[in-house]
């Protein structure tokens, strides 16, 4: 009767402790959600703040009259890409660095690669004057 006592006892313990920790995860999911409500409040005053800065309407936007227009181009530049400025056939203003470095890079792999191929082919003919050397004695 005694083991019983302590099994009861251990079987209460288990029980509140499970209790306490699903009001511990109640708690954090509570948190949780004023979080969520807290970020969604920043991003709404964030919202109208820059609204305001920007002086827009998030659902209509500008309301786009000439000096409004002027004043906000002036203010923010043109909303366009800049435009390249076409190059000539040799570019040597501008850019010639790249294609004489690229001309460049063309000729010393060139010169790599013939060396190297001039190389093999001295090694091949010494291979063949050895290869026609061979002395083979013959027993009979």
């Amino acid at each position: 009767s005694h083991s019983i006592k302590r099994w009861q006892a251990a079987l209460v313990l288990n029980a509140s402790r499970r209790f306490r920790y699903t009001l511990d995860l109640k708690k954090e999911e509570e948190k949780e959600q004023i979080r969520r409500k807290i970020r969604a409040h920043a991003q709404v005053i964030r919202v109208k703040g820059l609204t305001n800065l920007l002086k827009t309407n998030p659902e209509k936007g500008i309301h786009g009259d000439e000096a409004d227009l002027s004043c906000r181009a002036n203010a923010f530049g043109a909303n366009r890409y800049p435009r390249k400025k076409g190059k000539s056939f040799w570019g040597i203003k501008e850019g010639w660095y790249d294609g004489a470095s690229i001309a460049f890079a063309v000729f010393l792999v060139i010169l790599v690669t013939a060396v190297s191929d001039y190389k093999q082919s001295l090694q091949f003919q010494h291979l063949n004057e050895e290869k026609q050397n061979i002395q083979v004695e013959v027993v009979s």
